[in-house]
């Protein structure tokens, strides 16, 4: 419950306090970080300089890690090694990329996933995501998109259509990309 001191000091094996799991734990609908990675990926398509952008992201992202900790001043957090990690990561489009899907991971895995599809779009691929437990006939596949809801697929005949029948009801999300990935749909 918020408030609960005794909820508030108990941790998860994951290092994190309980109340990220029980609605408490504030999230991101647009975080610091996230920001700041995108005018970094912004300015290194440019060809612009981008490290103060790519390093305020990622001093952001620690932040936020150091901080999910129920006690913060001991969560390990410490500036100058997060410092001395920032110096030493290359100014590249791919370790921008990186460094924002690392970052999301907590809070904002959505959004890793529709990066992770946009830069496939374009024809980049910088983080290659493997699942040896997700071996399907197609081999390691990987959601292209989001299901339809239930109430589309039965409401929508073009949905429907698209949704299938059978042992093919439900595939289209790995043969399908969404419309501004290349699909049709």
């Amino acid at each position: 419950e918020p408030g609960d001191a005794m909820a508030a000091k108990l941790v998860q094996s994951v290092n994190c306090p309980t109340w990220l799991d029980n609605g408490a734990a504030p999230i991101h609908v647009f975080s610091k970080s996230e920001l700041y990675f995108i005018l970094a990926e912004a300015k290194v398509r440019l060809g612009q300089d981008a490290a103060d952008d790519m390093a305020t992201a990622v001093e952001a992202s620690f932040e936020d890690y150091a901080y999910c900790d129920a006690y913060p001043e001991d969560s390990g957090f410490d500036p100058a090694t997060a410092a001395d990690y920032i110096a030493s990561l290359p100014v590249t489009l791919k370790e921008i990329m990186v460094q924002k899907y690392l970052s999301q991971c907590r809070d904002e895995q959505i959004e890793a996933y529709n990066d992770i599809r946009r830069c496939k779009a374009l024809g980049e691929e910088h983080i290659v995501l493997t699942n040896p437990k997700n071996m399907g006939s197609t081999g390691n596949t990987w959601p292209l998109r989001l299901p339809y809801g239930s109430s589309d697929v039965t409401s929508n005949p073009n949905v429907s259509a698209a949704f299938g029948t059978g042992n093919s009801a439900g595939q289209y999300i790995f043969t399908e990309p969404v419309w501004w990935a290349g699909g049709s749909r």
